[in-house]
């Protein structure tokens, strides 16, 4: 199955002035930063850090522990 696509238009005015639209929608005013990124011979990625009220999250998964140097458990 063909996972679905949003269009994202990032429109900035002037050096600090900048608008983020996804799917025709304004998301700017919870928008924390926005990076885009296009390696060769990839699909170009956007990624938002979004300011979200609440969020919940259903998933299935495993939780990786990596020791810090030292020995010592990381935690997060």
């Amino acid at each position: 199955m063909e996972q679905k696509k949003s269009k994202f238009e990032i429109i900035t005015k002037d050096a600090v002035d900048t608008t983020i639209l996804m799917n025709g929608q304004d998301i700017t005013e919870n928008a924390l930063s926005v990076t885009f990124k296009h390696a060769a011979g990839e699909v170009p990625t956007v990624t938002i850090e979004y300011l979200a009220d609440e969020c919940t999250i259903h998933t299935l998964g495993e939780l990786i522990v990596k020791k810090r140097k030292g020995g010592e458990n990381s935690e997060g």
